[in-house]
């Protein structure tokens, strides 16, 4: 007489309570608002633009050469749209089978 359990019983049981606890995981956690990554976006800009007025004044000794430091800017610019796009709840992008569904 086998009083154990069978291993996809018991698997299956595993799987049910590992979603019940994720399911409690997820509800019980806060929104994150869209403040910290628009702070984050401006201090980039400030950052790239402050380096390239500094070496391009001359507060930042290069010579006669300045740089140009536009990976901060162009990073910080694209999460503040990101962060403004995820904000008002639009897709972000739409594939061109959705757009072909929704006109047939």
């Amino acid at each position: 007489m086998d009083k154990g359990m069978q291993i996809d019983e018991a698997d299956r049981l595993i799987r049910k309570a590992d979603s019940i606890y994720l399911d409690k995981l997820l509800k019980g956690k806060p929104e994150t608002s869209n403040t910290s990554g628009r702070i984050a976006g401006y201090g980039l800009i400030i950052i790239g633009v402050g380096v390239t007025l500094a070496t391009y004044t001359g507060l930042i000794n290069l010579g006669d050469s300045y740089i140009l430091f536009y990976g901060p800017i162009v990073s910080g610019i694209a999460l503040i749209a990101y962060q403004r796009r995820k904000g008002s709840g639009k897709s972000r992008l739409r594939s061109s089978f959705s757009v072909w569904k929704e006109g047939n």
